[in-house]
């Protein structure tokens, strides 16, 4: 049996037209910025509808995450105005956060601790035995 779909209240509606309306002005104004190269990398991931911070947002060029960035922030910030459950309202915002925290962090930069080899753990020992 296949689900009824609700019609969307006048007030959803008018945030999912607003969401729509800002994407595509910013999609706009940042492509200007991509090479042909770039803007078919973008269009696939957007249709793919992948999260920022998976596997696959990670393995796009700098330039193209940040744009997916931009407009999930955006979407966020459009969302967060239309809503008024606090809880919601504070999920939001904490979404957010992590997004522009995902944003400043490489994830290719970030090195792995090395665990300590057996000879430096024996340097160590017998420093401290001197002491």
């Amino acid at each position: 049996m296949a689900k009824k779909n609700k019609p969307l209240s006048p007030k959803k509606q008018a945030m999912m037209n607003e969401l729509q309306k800002v994407q595509e002005q910013m999609i706009k104004q940042l492509i200007k910025r991509l090479s042909g190269k770039d803007k078919n990398i973008l269009a696939e991931f957007l249709q793919s509808q992948k999260a920022p911070g998976s596997k696959e947002y990670n393995a796009l060029p700098k330039i193209v995450q940040g744009i997916v960035l931009k407009m999930n922030l955006k979407n966020l910030e459009i969302m967060r105005k239309h809503t008024k459950n606090p809880f919601t309202i504070i999920r939001l915002k904490f979404s957010a956060w992590t997004f522009k925290k995902l944003g400043t962090i490489d994830p290719n930069a970030v090195k792995k601790k090395k665990k300590p080899s057996k000879e430096a753990k024996k340097t160590k020992e017998d420093k401290s035995k001197k002491k």
